[in-house]
């Protein structure tokens, strides 16, 4: 990570960790069947699904200039591979900013080695909202950026090219890979879409769109007034989102959005005496620094309630625990849908685990950790609360690094935070979206 300067991080990341299963044999890879996986709430808890890898423009010297590094030449004049991925396999998100000029950046894919793009155009016109099918909110524009969430698997290759661009021209780009076991049958990405991807697509579109994922399961609610009573729950099932409601006319008013710092959640699960999650209430809900109603797909705060839905598997029981700090505890309502099972869903799903990790100015010069972990598991995602104490926007050029079962060099590296967050030249107006 590039030097910093004087800055607080703050983040809690999210990951599922436990056995793996296998894939169903035969299942054809599609753009159906993927857009069905992005739709699914309780997708983000299987462990037998393909790993990820980020192809992007970062600087290799380990400097600042995070544009223009390409795999080679194109054999057309002008123009560079960014990519020249072997299948089967699948792109699961394209990323791209240097066109904020309005200069025309053309983009070509070649798919199973065709000598003819089948996808090709502007990068404005691809992915910028409102050309099928490629729509908002699965791609958009937003801070000088593009991207897209379509999927596009390939079943022997895909290459990726764009214009280079007039001298000058500062390309950036970031392109996600799963590379899939050899043999996979695949749907190779092709216009127009099949009717059952049409749909997929629109279904995918309208959750994203509502940026709620629906409440399913038994639903209960209990009233904590004993803290040190916690509450549990009897599996196997899988709890599927969890609200926490104080009483905050018991709080007083100067201390409410302390509260989201100062108390402390805890979750275990099947009589383990480790806890999986342990982190502030206001980071495991997506609100760190004060009470804000919004939310995304998987945490945020509506009315009063605060509330995280990343799917928690669990075979024999849970058990949630609140801890306050300098601030009082009060009466805390909790309510959560879950969903019971027959049998244990470890194994094809993993144990939902969150950790919490700061760094102060003491630490300047040295990369905040996201996440430090052995053993089998998948990596979800994080919340990064960074407030800078220069009050520059510089934090915001520190690259995300992350390196996977012993890799000497990091596998995935980043072109700049907002750049993970899909932003693009820092951030020009408020962002929220599903994810």
């Amino acid at each position: 990570m590039k030097q910093i300067w004087r800055v607080v991080w703050m983040s809690v990341l999210w990951v599922a960790a436990a056995g793996c299963g296998a894939r169903p044999a035969g299942e054809a890879v599609t753009v159906a069947l993927l857009a069905e996986r992005l739709a699914d709430p309780l997708e983000l808890a299987r462990l037998d699904r393909p790993g990820t890898t980020m192809h992007s423009s970062y600087d290799r010297t380990g400097a600042n200039n995070d544009y223009g590094t390409f795999l080679r030449d194109s054999s057309t004049k002008g123009w560079k591979v960014l990519v020249d991925l072997k299948g089967p396999g699948y792109v699961s998100r394209v990323w791209f900013t240097g066109a904020k000029d309005g200069y025309p950046h053309r983009f070509r894919f070649y798919f199973d080695g065709e000598a003819s793009p089948r996808l090709e155009g502007d990068i404005k016109d691809l992915f910028g909202g409102g050309q099928a099918p490629f729509l908002a909110p699965l791609a958009e524009y937003n801070n000088y950026c593009w991207y897209s969430f379509v999927p596009m698997p390939y079943a022997k290759g895909l290459r990726i090219e764009c214009e280079e661009g007039p001298e000058g021209a500062k390309v950036y780009y970031q392109i996600s890979e799963s590379a899939l076991p050899r043999g996979t049958p695949v749907e190779t990405f092709a216009l127009p879409l099949p009717e059952s991807a049409v749909a997929a697509l629109e279904n995918l579109r309208s959750v994203w769109t509502a940026n709620r994922l629906p409440e399913a399961g038994e639903f209960l609610e209990t009233t904590l007034e004993n803290w040190k009573d916690g509450v549990s729950f009897e599996g196997p099932a899988v709890i599927r989102r969890v609200e926490f409601e104080p009483d905050w006319a018991r709080i007083p008013e100067e201390s409410r959005d302390a509260v989201l710092r100062d108390w402390m959640v805890s979750v275990r699960y099947d009589g383990q005496t480790n806890e999986s999650v342990r982190v502030p209430l206001g980071d495991l809900c997506g609100t760190p620094w004060r009470r804000i109603r919004t939310r995304s797909l998987y945490f945020g705060m509506e009315d009063a309630a605060l509330f995280v839905a990343f799917p928690m598997p669990f075979a024999k029981s849970a058990e949630i625990r609140l801890e306050a700090g300098r601030v009082p505890s009060v009466p805390m309502k909790i309510r959560a849908w879950m969903e019971k099972r027959s049998e244990s869903p470890i194994g094809p799903m993993g144990y939902f685990h969150a950790g919490w990790w700061r760094t102060t100015a003491t630490d300047v010069g040295r990369p905040h950790p996201i996440l430090r972990v052995k053993g089998r598991g998948k990596y979800v995602g994080c919340l990064l609360s960074v407030c800078t104490l220069d009050g520059s926007y510089w934090a915001l050029e520190g690259d995300e690094s992350i390196r996977k079962d012993g890799e000497q060099s990091p596998g995935w590296l980043g072109t700049g935070q907002e750049d993970y967050f899909n932003g693009g030249w820092y951030y020009h107006n408020v962002m929220a979206g599903p994810t």
